[in-house]
């Protein structure tokens, strides 16, 4: 399953009554922050070329 950010609380209730969850409580799901330390361009420009067919098929943009 793919999870998309756009759509967290909806994939994540899917989720969990998937799972046999009814009552998960996910009434808001946000993700936190990236850490500063994680948007140092080295590290992202590496990241990306490491992982860059990921980043086509599932279409990742870079970091806010």
């Amino acid at each position: 399953m793919v999870v998309r950010e756009d759509r967290l609380t909806e994939d994540l209730d899917h989720l969990s009554r998937m799972a046999g969850i009814a009552d998960a409580k996910l009434e808001t799901v946000a993700p936190a922050p990236v850490p500063d330390a994680l948007r140092d361009k080295a590290l992202i420009d590496a990241a990306q070329a490491a992982y860059l067919r990921d980043y086509v098929t599932f279409g990742f943009d870079p970091m806010p």
